[in-house]
């Protein structure tokens, strides 16, 4: 009976080590991907969060190579387009596990990706120049009437109320790289779609280096 104890006790004090481990290993890659994309060179970004939702982490790794995980990014700033909230959450996340303990996280290839951005009423005036209002119920008006919103091309469109179309330019493809859905709610417009390729914003900090080269 003591030794069965002991043994179980061992077992016991394993698990709780593996256990351990695991949460730190993932622990200091989410902190690296956030770290790449707040202090690094490549993006404009207020603030980043990145979540591994598979546990265990290392056992998945291990296992299958690959993990699922999601990433928020807060005031994207780019090419004079600022987007308030930038959300990618990705099944079948393949990283080179070498690199990413060695500090440098780098993305080989994923199964399937939702991205979005969401931008907010005082984002959109900002483009288009006049004051734009998205009520509870998702009703938009733009300069005091109400519009529409849809996307033409890479431009989102506020069109409606007899006047002309206003048109917000977004250069979409480099933060929601396929056809987007667009939804009106909570004071935000957000563009939508699901793709099997990292969006280039994406891509620029924590792809392939050699896909990073060619962009």
């Amino acid at each position: 009976m003591r030794r069965l104890l002991v043994t179980v006790g061992v077992l016991v004090a394993f698990l709780l080590l593996y256990l351990v481990l695991d949460v730190v290993a993932k622990g200091f890659v989410e902190g690296r991907v956030e770290d790449e994309f707040v202090n690094g060179d490549r993006v404009d970004v207020e603030d980043a969060t990145f979540v591994i939702d598979s546990f265990p982490f290392l056992g998945r790794l291990g296992a299958y190579g690959e993990v699922s995980a999601s990433l928020e990014l807060q005031g994207v700033r780019e090419r004079g387009v600022t987007v308030d909230q930038f959300r990618l959450e990705v099944d079948g996340l393949v990283f080179d596990r070498v690199s990413a303990f060695n500090g440098q996280v780098e993305v080989t290839d994923i199964d399937e990706a939702t991205t979005s951005i969401s931008l907010s009423e005082s984002t959109i005036a900002a483009l288009v120049g006049v004051s734009v209002d998205i009520a509870a119920d998702g009703t938009v008006t733009a300069g005091g009437v109400t519009v529409q919103a849809t996307m033409t091309g890479d431009d989102l469109v506020l069109e409606g109320g007899g006047t002309g179309p206003v048109v917000v330019p977004l250069r979409l493809g480099r933060f929601v790289p396929c056809a987007p859905t667009v939804e009106v709610a909570d004071q935000l417009v957000t563009l939508t779609c699901v793709t099997d390729t990292l969006p280039p914003l994406v891509n620029r900090v924590i792809g392939d280096a050699r896909a990073r080269a060619r962009g």
